[in-house]
């Protein structure tokens, strides 16, 4: 349990440096942009700068959550597979392969949820899972997969004050969708790890 718990609070803390990273550059492209100390090239290059960072973060908070995740939802599996219904393989494929990554990982975290939160032991009663857990979701996929394909698309179709506005329009509507996505996964882990003692 003890290691469990030093995975989960891993996972929590990267989350937490990730919202730090994405509201400071926030903060720091809104300041540069219009206190207009840089010219566009430099805009850019501090736009590309933060969202690299940014980008590097969040994948490694995946990662950190895909590993306290893949403990948690073994121990449930072990105690009872049938209940858990897929293995926990399924944690790590789930958000590696394609199609699988958009529905996979929900179904695993509403699933380990209402193995962890049997209302009534004695009836085998479970709660349903949390309406957090959907806001959670969305706004990772949002993340993960929405902005970088509007991104992808306004680069090949805009030149220009066009283009640099979509562009910092886009990275900051990133950055907050990424704080809105770390801090339900800080509560998501917190509440699951909660169920687990």
């Amino acid at each position: 349990m003890l290691q469990l718990n030093r995975k989960a609070e891993l996972a929590a803390i990267t989350f937490k440096i990730l919202i730090t990273i994405s509201c400071l550059s926030l903060v720091n492209i809104v300041w540069e942009v219009l206190d207009m100390k840089y010219s566009m090239d430099g805009y850019n290059f501090l736009l590309n700068v933060s969202n690299a960072v940014v980008v590097v973060v969040y994948l490694l908070a995946g990662v950190f959550f895909m590993i306290w995740f893949y403990t948690a939802y073994k121990r449930s599996y072990s105690e009872s597979p049938k209940t858990m219904r897929y293995p926990p393989v399924w944690t790590v494929l789930g958000f590696s392969v394609p199609v699988a990554n958009l529905f996979v990982p929900y179904v695993l975290v509403a699933n380990l949820w209402r193995r962890l939160s049997l209302a009534d032991e004695v009836n085998q009663t479970e709660r349903s899972s949390p309406s957090y857990f959907k806001i959670w979701w969305l706004s990772h996929l949002s993340v993960f997969l929405g902005i970088p394909a509007i991104y992808i698309a306004a680069l090949a179709n805009m030149t220009g004050e066009e283009l640099e506005i979509t562009q910092f329009v886009l990275s900051g509507l990133g950055y907050l969708l990424i704080c809105n996505t770390a801090r339900y996964a800080i509560r998501l882990v917190r509440d699951i790890q909660t169920l687990q003692q």
